[in-house]
């Protein structure tokens, strides 16, 4: 388990072939996982994420942009952004816990 305020895991450029397996995270006020950097691949398996918030337009599970990779396999992402949980769509207050940078 992984329990911490700030990103849990930073992705650059040079992480080719990242698997992560079997791990919690929680309590991240910024997005949990972060790829700001170009080509980043990595594949997430049987983890779990609650209450992760993320800042800003950021997504609480991750933040990636578009020339990353990031696949999730049997993963449990119950996180929505809001804090607390808002429902519904077309409403100006509610984002995604998945953001996806150009």
């Amino acid at each position: 388990t992984i329990d911490l305020g700030g990103t849990h895991l930073s992705f650059g450029s040079n992480a080719k072939g990242i698997v992560v397996r079997g791990v919690t995270f929680m309590g991240a006020k910024s997005s949990s996982l972060t790829f700001h950097h170009h080509g980043a691949e990595a594949v997430f398996e049987d983890c779990v994420w609650i209450g992760n918030s993320g800042m800003n337009n950021a997504g609480a599970v991750a933040d990636l942009n578009s020339t990353s990779s990031v696949s999730f396999f049997r993963c449990e992402i119950s996180d929505s952004k809001q804090m607390p949980r808002v429902v519904g769509y077309g409403n100006p207050g509610v984002s995604s816990s998945l953001t996806i940078r150009n």
